[in-house]
């Protein structure tokens, strides 16, 4: 007995002491939101419900910290103060737990040269999603912008916890500015898109699905496609944001973010809501330089009446296989797993669309009226043109107990067979 009792306390301290050692864990982020020129949201979720602390020090060296004593597992924590154009190194303090280093520059307050990565749809393969990520983590960045589906399921924890496993690495020095796609939707409202990622705020200061943030000389407007867009709150907050930035200083280009957008060669195909609702036209009222979207798996570039876009739902995702389109909006398609490298510089909008083995699948300008391209994809095969109708067969008279038809007639050759008759009676014995 003696000796059982032994084993039990031993086993209880050994237990006790495994629970000591692992402390608290983080389970998502830290990470980076709504990097700005003067404050950068730090974020993150932990194994236990704690507060935590964030030290930011730049290049004083004088470390700048916000503190948060809510015992809530997620937290977000906005840091500001923080100077234009600058790069900052920050980590978070939580329970007994230290977070890696991570690190961002601030948005520049006059315009000078940048680079993005564009990617989208990588939920449900988590291997692909990983390589995806792993090859973008080469390609330096000033940020990231997401085309939407992220997850499987909104409501998800197991789909979320697999997004920032994956993600963390780069999340944690890249700020991610992502629209909503129609798979975070599902369930609950979108309450774990809003819970993660920073979007905009209506007047009575309530979330909403559309925002805008700009960079250097671009301003970038994220929305949520699958509203009616005839009328409402998101058409109304589009018209008004892109005439604003009709006069806005500085503002060279105006890309808009949405999960499906105005040209597509897979099986969703256009956003019928926005061609159909004059969307489109406000666009290109507006100058709007490019259009991203995502939704299907798979890379095009296209140009609608003048309106280039950008189609990037190669995340990891399984991939769609293109259609041909009737329209003629397609300059380039490809289905594979891959992302965009897009560099800004004055007048100048160039992307870069890569593979996973680092291959160039194409790169293009997009300043001049039609796509300029120094390497390009082949372009895609004509549709088939519309099929004329069958001409109908005229129906055949019945044959006769001879087993032959009469000839019809307009034949040219019917003539002749007349003529038998006479020749036949010509050569017959005549009767004296």
């Amino acid at each position: 007995m003696r000796g059982t009792g032994l084993r039990v306390a031993l086993a209880v301290a050994s237990a006790s002491a495994v629970g000591q050692a692992e402390g608290y864990r983080f389970t998502k982020g830290p990470y980076l939101q709504g990097l700005g020129q003067s404050s950068v949201s730090i974020r993150w979720e932990g194994s236990e419900e704690v507060g935590g602390t964030v030290e930011v020090t730049g290049p004083e060296k004088k470390p700048q910290r916000a503190t948060t004593e809510e015992k809530t597992a997620f937290h977000a924590l906005t840091i500001g103060e923080l100077k234009p154009g600058t790069t900052y190194t920050y980590r978070v303090k939580a329970g007994d737990a230290t977070s890696a280093e991570g690190q961002f520059t601030t948005a520049p307050a006059e315009p000078r040269p940048f680079r993005f990565l564009l990617y989208g749809d990588n939920r449900s393969d988590h291997d692909a999603h990983a390589a995806v990520v792993k090859a973008m983590q080469g390609v330096p960045s000033d940020f990231l912008v997401h085309t939407g589906d992220m997850v499987g399921d909104g409501d998800s924890a197991r789909d979320w916890a697999e997004f920032f496993r994956i993600e963390t690495p780069m999340l944690k020095d890249r700020c991610v500015f992502a629209c909503i796609g129609n798979h975070e939707m599902t369930g609950n409202n979108a309450s774990n898109y809003l819970r993660y990622f920073q979007t905009g705020k209506d007047a009575g200061g309530g979330r909403t699905l559309f925002f805008s943030m700009r960079w250097s000389n671009t301003r970038f407007f994220f929305l949520n496609a699958f509203v009616p867009w005839g009328s409402g709150p998101d058409r109304e907050w589009l018209s008004q944001e892109l005439a604003r930035a009709d006069g806005e200083q500085g503002v060279e280009h105006r890309i808009v973010v949405l999960h499906q957008g105005i040209g597509s060669s897979g099986p969703h195909g256009p956003n019928k809501e926005l061609t159909g609702s004059g969307v489109a036209d406000l666009f290109r009222k507006h100058r709007v330089s490019l259009v991203f979207a995502g939704h299907d798996h798979l890379y095009e570039r296209g140009d609608l009446k003048g309106l280039k876009y950008i189609l990037s739902g190669g995340g990891g995702a399984p991939l769609y296989k293109p259609r041909k389109r009737a329209d003629g909006s397609t300059r380039a398609v490809e289905s594979v797993h891959h992302f965009v490298e897009v560099q800004v510089e004055g007048a100048s909008l160039k992307a870069t669309a890569r593979r996973l083995d680092g291959s160039v699948l194409e790169r293009c300008d997009a300043r001049t009226e039609g796509w300029s391209c120094e390497i390009s994809l082949p372009p895609p095969p004509a549709p088939d043109p519309p099929r004329p109708p069958p001409t109908p067969t005229p129906p055949q008279e019945k044959k006769g107990a001879c087993d032959c038809s009469t000839p019809r007639p307009g034949v040219p050759w019917a003539w002749p067979l007349a003529l038998v008759p006479l020749v036949l009676l010509r050569r017959l014995p005549r009767r004296r």
